[in-house]
């Protein structure tokens, strides 16, 4: 409890989002791993990235296109998120342990769902929604990016 004091509650779920988002990056892997290897002669240890760009066609693919773009959406929200939490240490309060909020951490969390239905429309191969999500994802990001730069709001008090 003494580690976590100058965290509040929805700073603490704002970085649970983090760390949800961290590991569907690796969710992502797996599951191109596991389609990879249930094909024929396994899963290429030595050479994984050729073996996912060239031999893998349909579903194998999709998944380590999944897997790759979850990697290129990741450091821009965990980036967001930490210029929140900084900024809000710095600027809204004197003192260490000032609040993200509740707006903060609901984005983040929706950033982690349309990430997921992200992951799943490229499964399912479901192109025009998949850029949906992908969009509202985007959206999340720059909505944390907006309201802790320009002190936007998405609730209404």
């Amino acid at each position: 409890e003494q580690r976590y004091k100058l965290l509040k509650e929805d700073d603490l779920v704002t970085c649970a989002a983090v760390m949800a988002a961290f590991m569907l990056t690796y969710v992502t892997f797996l599951s191109s791993m596991l389609v990879s290897s249930s094909r024929g002669g396994g899963y290429d240890n030595e050479m994984p990235r050729e073996q996912s760009c060239r031999k893998e066609k349909g579903l194998g693919q999709r998944l380590y296109s999944a897997h790759q773009n979850a990697h290129e959406a990741f450091p821009s929200f965990a980036a967001a998120v930490c210029m929140s939490l900084v900024l809000a240490s710095t600027v809204n309060s004197p003192t260490v342990g000032a609040r993200m909020g509740p707006e903060v951490a609901g984005l983040a969390w929706l950033f982690v769902v349309y990430r997921l239905l992200h992951w799943l429309c490229y499964a399912v191969n479901v192109p025009n929604l998949r850029t949906f999500v992908f969009m509202g994802g985007l959206q999340a990001t720059t909505l944390i990016f907006a309201k802790t730069l320009l002190g936007f709001t998405c609730l209404r008090d």
